[in-house]
């Protein structure tokens, strides 16, 4: 291994241990609803949804981690919101149920989770009895289709509860900031007297090192 190789993967390698390590301000909702403010570990949203380490100020080495099983939610001072959610996932031939803390990124009579596994995005509405999983089409490397998305199906359910035409899921791309739309407009359109709010925040870029 070249010299100047085995530098930088020494030097991702301790990024990567440094990322893991560090917190921001923000706190934790306990099952009592009780809440206790201290410092999250970094907003890496893959490395979120099945725990999340905890401490309560920055002279505290040691943390605690925290399941969806444990707590109710967690939130950053940057303002993004995770709830422990229990949900059907509808993506292979068998449904499972399962639990993990979700962004959430709309509030109303329908509610708007979303999660990132693998690279993949997915989300979550629940609403009026009902829970809905949503999931993008995925394709090999040669262009075939492996999976079949639902997402513009499922949108389309949702949609037959409002009278307007301004409401398209045709025209709606698999994207977080206009998932969010649809659905604070969807609530709007149903329940106008119910408030809604869309949480949506552009996400922070973040620094990768490629090794060529």
């Amino acid at each position: 291994m070249k010299p100047l190789t085995f530098a930088l993967l020494l030097c991702l390698a301790s990024l990567q241990c440094i990322s893991q390590n560090t917190f921001t301000s923000g706190y934790i909702v306990k099952t009592s609803g009780d809440t206790i403010r201290g410092l999250l570990q970094d907003e890496f949203r893959e490395e979120l949804v099945s725990q999340i380490k905890f401490k309560p100020d920055d002279n505290s080495s040691a943390f605690q981690t925290f399941t969806p099983s444990d707590i109710k939610a967690f939130k950053y001072e940057s303002g993004n919101l995770y709830k422990a959610i229990t949900f059907v996932n509808t993506l292979k031939d068998a449904a499972t149920t399962q639990s993990g803390f979700a962004l959430q990124l709309v509030e109303g009579t329908y509610n708007l989770f979303s999660y990132i596994v693998s690279e993949n995005t997915y989300f979550v509405i629940s609403g009026n009895g009902f829970s809905y999983f949503l999931y993008n089409s995925e394709y090999n490397n040669n262009g075939d289709l492996l999976v079949e998305g639902n997402y513009v199906s499922r949108l389309s359910q949702l949609a037959n509860n409002c009278n307007k035409h301004t409401i398209d899921p045709e025209k709606i791309s698999y994207d977080e900031k206009e998932i969010a739309k649809f659905i604070f407009d969807l609530n709007n359109c149903i329940s106008p007297n119910t408030q809604s709010t869309n949480y949506y925040k552009k996400p922070k870029s973040q620094t990768q090192i490629v090794l060529f």
